[in-house]
């Protein structure tokens, strides 16, 4: 009796599927213009479920706090083969003609404070 018990928890077991974390987007600062005029920062991924890659870059007018005209930059790899890598890539090369990665990295900046979307306990008000 025992036997056929473990057995069957066994089958059950080898039946159930496994759950998957959601979509999460990485995010990452790029910097800004040399004159502080454009902000700019991408997210990134993996789309949950469909399995392809994205990534979006946003430019920000600073002194307006608005999006730049024909941004943001979305861009989906609608291939399960394709990479992050490939979806970043392609993102990079539409910012270029916005303002050049080179000019991003040179005006990073500084992040003075950031919660992480895992920090259940911060007030998001604060």
């Amino acid at each position: 009796m025992p036997v056929l018990i473990c057995t069957w928890l066994l089958a059950q077991l080898a039946t159930v599927a496994t759950a998957d974390a959601g979509d999460v987007a990485e995010l990452e600062i790029l910097g800004f213009s040399q004159d502080g005029g454009v902000f700019a920062f991408e997210e990134f991924g993996v789309q949950d479920g469909s399995g392809f890659p994205y990534a979006n870059r946003y430019y920000i007018d600073t002194s307006g706090d608005s999006f730049l005209k024909d941004t943001p930059i979305r861009v989906r790899l609608d291939d399960e083969a394709a990479t992050l890598d490939q979806a970043r890539l392609q993102a990079r090369q539409k910012g270029e003609a916005i303002v050049g990665q080179a000019e991003l990295a040179a005006n990073r900046g500084i992040t003075a404070g950031f919660n992480a979307i895992t920090e259940l306990s911060a007030d998001p008000y604060r």
